[in-house]
């Protein structure tokens, strides 16, 4: 369950503990795994870009530590420089750990609703996670070194 905080954070709160949707402020209880947290996001409507930064290691290090998150359905995944997917959604939760190059997003439905239009782009890089809650509309655009990225489902 998602529990609603009343004041602003400040720089010293985590990604781990609070987030926030439209100025509501919300707290993570500490049970929760990463796949319930993102579906909490989902229920509410909001996308997070996810900006804790994890240590890369080997392939197989990577993929544990996202079947550590609770996804069930795990592999990595190599885009060749400049590469582009148009919007397009999936049926369920997705993460993306990024292991090279880096990886651009933006939400189409998010920008005519909540940014009146403006198109808003994000860039990851080496070490961050990004969750795209499942039905959720979205476009990629990779790096020009390309992105070398484990998925989750």
């Amino acid at each position: 369950m998602c529990i609603p905080r009343r004041h602003r954070l400040s720089s010293r709160h985590s990604r781990d503990s609070t987030y926030h949707s439209q100025n509501t402020f919300y707290e993570r209880s500490p049970k929760w795994n990463d796949a319930l947290y993102a579906s909490c996001q989902q229920s509410i409507g909001i996308i997070m870009a996810e900006t804790q930064i994890y240590p890369i290691g080997t392939r197989s290090e990577c993929e544990r530590l996202v079947r550590d998150w609770g996804f069930r359905h795990i592999f990595t995944w190599s885009d060749g420089s400049n590469a582009y997917y148009s919007p397009h959604r999936h049926a369920g939760l997705t993460t993306h750990l990024i292991r090279q190059g880096t990886l651009t997003i933006t939400y189409p439905e998010d920008n005519v609703q909540f940014n009146n239009g403006e198109v808003k782009k994000e860039t990851f890089g080496v070490g961050a996670r990004v969750d795209v809650p499942a039905g959720k509309l979205h476009e990629v655009w990779i790096g020009e070194d390309g992105c070398e990225y484990v998925i989750g489902e």
